[in-house]
């Protein structure tokens, strides 16, 4: 019901993995041999094999014990998600204030307490700035998407989290200077958003911070492994919304965007100074010749072939629907997550502490039930990742009717309830698509999906906030309807998923199936 930014964040966990500096070598070796013809192997690889797979499992084990005494990038995500946490309610709430005080002529007091009037004229228009707001800052990261992914293989990943944190950091100061404007017109906070749009935004750093996990992590329980990181970014964004509404009543804007973009700052830092980089980029390239790789057509083609080639096993199938089922899901995603605060003002009269204290009870109990429910259905009682995936659309679905059309607040709360199993689709369906193609071909496969994601806010704010700005006066909860209409779609594509999987006995990981199609060429995708 709450949509969370950290849906997000498990977006693309392993798109590193498709450059050898992401991977050890026996690991790559592994799994050259197990995508080799059984036939063509005798009795003396199969030993070789074993050996190997021995060494696996011992490179694995130092190297998760290396990642205890080294930094990493969880900090910077942390400080970031954080930042956003801390300003996202505020910036919404600054928008509302200023299109009361400029575009409808209430003086100030009228519009310092827009929670406690029966008013809702200035709710469309702000719903329409903050849609323009979105898609300012996703229009351009949405077109790099695609030229980021296998850019950062080859050179890097700590340009791509620099930059966004710089970006929102000077955004977060733009906001803190135009808010001490007296009669400034709400249009004029929008050019704020420009830095963010420039440097890449959050696609940019959700890209790279998890392919950077990915070059230091091993891939072996990835469902799992990313529940933790919705544990984690759970945790930050806990800590936003705590702070949050006893900084903006001590503080007000300013004190509220200082402190955001000073996390940034440290964050930044962080990377520049502390955090080792991943990956060895090649010496024999030029700067030049590194900026200019970024925009090579060749990089966008082979996404869309390797995306769409035919695979064994109805793999180009598995890999379509589930990009398709994250497609919808950040459709709803964004779509609440730009109406819901506006939502509870207009139904209960709620003000940002009774927001803020949702937020944390919904972000503590998403954290507890990602990571409980992954680890029991998936990992002790084994049951099917896309079975337990359609499991959390379902609960999403009663997340959502019961947001549509609860007559009392607390009802809201019993919606986050449900909503916090929901945590779990996501990482699920992305674990299930990466274990479908080889190593070599997750970054292509990834990037294909990241661009669909980022693209899907062009399309999530205009549409809910059409719905929204219609059905306002008569049923402000119809946005949840077609959220639920979603999520529907979405437990139909997680069920074809599992029953696509099923009928080729599909169950591990791409490097421990066999090469050769054990489902008939005629019925593959």
């Amino acid at each position: 019901m709450l949509p969370k930014i950290s849906h997000i964040l498990d977006n693309y966990v392993t798109i590193a993995e498709r450059s050898t500096g992401g991977e050890h070598p026996v690991l790559s070796q592994h799994r050259l041999l197990d995508c080799t013809n059984a036939a063509d192997t005798g009795s003396d690889e199969t030993g070789s094999e074993r050996n190997l797979i021995r060494g696996s499992n011992e490179a694995l084990h130092h190297q998760g014990r290396r990642l205890l005494s080294r930094p990493t990038v969880e900090p910077a995500v942390f400080l970031f998600l954080a930042a956003s946490a801390v300003s996202s309610t505020v910036t919404q709430t600054l928008f509302l204030q200023r299109v009361c005080e400029e575009d409808l002529g209430y003086n100030a007091t009228v519009c310092s307490h827009l929670d406690s009037t029966n008013n809702t004229s200035e709710q469309p228009h702000t719903a329409s700035l903050l849609m323009s707001k979105t898609l300012l800052e996703t229009l351009l990261p949405a077109t790099l998407t695609l030229f980021l992914g296998p850019w950062s293989d080859r050179h890097g990943r700590k340009p791509l989290l620099l930059f966004p944190l710089i970006g929102h950091a000077t955004t977060y100061a733009a906001y803190a200077g135009l808010s001490t404007i007296d009669h400034l017109p709400p249009r004029y906070l929008l050019p704020a958003s420009i830095p963010i749009a420039l440097t890449g935004g959050f696609i940019a750093l959700i890209l790279s911070s998890y392919s950077y996990i990915a070059d230091v992590s091993p891939a072996d329980k990835r469902g799992l492994r990313l529940s933790l990181v919705e544990v984690s970014v759970s945790l930050s964004a806990i800590s936003g919304n705590a702070v949050c509404s006893p900084l903006y009543k001590a503080y007000g804007f300013v004190g509220i965007f200082t402190t955001a973009a000073g996390l940034c700052l440290v964050g930044f830092f962080y990377v520049l100074f502390l955090l080792p980089e991943s990956i060895t980029p090649p010496h024999s390239q030029s700067e030049d010749s590194n900026v200019k790789c970024v925009f090579l057509q060749e990089t966008v083609v082979e996404v869309f072939k390797v995306s769409f080639k035919w695979r064994p096993n109805y793999g180009r199938a598995i890999v379509l629907l589930s990009a398709t089922a994250l497609s919808f899901y950040v459709v709803t995603l964004i779509g609440e997550g730009g109406i819901m605060y506006l939502y509870t003002i207009k139904k209960f009269g709620w003000t940002v502490e009774d927001y803020t204290r949702l937020s944390i009870a919904a972000l503590s109990m998403s954290a507890i039930c990602t990571f409980g429910t992954i680890y029991i259905f998936v990992n002790v009682l084994h049951f099917s990742e896309t079975l337990v995936a359609a499991f959390g659309f379902i609960c999403k679905i009663i997340s959502a009717l019961l947001a549509a059309f609860s007559p009392y607040s607390w009802y809201l709360y019993l919606a986050a309830l449900a909503n916090a199993f929901g945590g779990i689709c996501t990482s699920l369906i992305r674990s299930t698509m990466s274990k479908t193609v080889p190593p070599s071909e997750v970054g292509s496969v990834f990037s294909l999906t990241a661009a669909l994601e980022s693209v899907m806010p062009l399309v999530a704010s205009p549409l809910y906030t059409a719905v929204y700005n219609a059905t306002i006066a008569s049923f402000a909860g119809a946005f949840y309807l077609m959220s639920a209409v979603f999520y529907t779609v979405n437990v139909g594509l997680s069920l074809a998923l599992a029953c696509l999987q099923r009928k080729c006995s599909r169950s591990g990981y791409y490097e421990e199936l066999p090469s050769n199609d054990s489902c008939p060429a005629s019925v593959d995708a």
